[in-house]
């Protein structure tokens, strides 16, 4: 078995990681915790479109308590027919669809500007590698995303005239659990 020791000294404090066979475990007890900590979780659901309305919402996308929410993001998986041209916009919020807690201000066509079909594969997101071919980064609200409590998470994809008449759309959320390890 090898191992290594590298010393680190952060906030005025000597720390010893010790690496076995590519694993790290630290002298101190906390890289297990860091580890846990710092480990993301993503709950999805995926949307079929099966009236003419202008909205696509989730049901809830449960987080639990002590996590901080670290992406959220919204996937025509397949394309979406709107019956009118229309800029398409999604936000997200806790409570219902359509609160915009962790986006804010709904961008009208953040996914897509002015159109009556909106492309299998595109993705609006703040998380910059999963966007693809969307108009605006899905921003997040600074300060809003610790959830102290446990949260329903809801997403909406939002038409501004008309309604959609078929499609599917994948939506997710991303969290950090501060549970089994938090670092403090």
């Amino acid at each position: 078995m090898s191992h290594s020791t590298s010393r680190v000294l952060k906030a005025g404090q000597l720390s010893e990681l010790q690496s076995y066979d590519g694993g790290l475990q630290n002298a101190g007890g906390s890289m297990e915790k860091l580890i846990n900590a710092t480990s993301t979780q993503k709950m999805v659901d995926v949307v079929n479109v099966t009236s003419a309305s202008a909205n696509i919402d989730t049901s809830n996308l449960s987080v639990p308590a002590n996590c901080i929410v670290t992406g959220v993001g919204a996937m025509v998986t397949t394309e979406l027919v709107s019956n009118l041209a229309a800029n398409v916009g999604v936000s997200f919020g806790i409570g219902a669809a359509g609160n915009t807690h962790f986006t804010g201000t709904l961008d009208a066509d953040s996914l897509e500007a002015t159109t009556t079909n909106v492309s299998a594969s595109l993705c609006n997101s703040n998380i910059a590698h999963i966007r693809n071919g969307d108009t605006a980064t899905l921003a997040m609200e600074v300060g809003k995303t610790l959830m102290t409590g446990s949260c329903d998470v809801f997403g909406r994809i939002k038409a501004s005239t008309g309604g959609f008449a078929t499609g599917q759309a994948a939506f997710f959320v991303e969290y950090m659990s501060l549970d089994s390890g938090s670092v403090g």
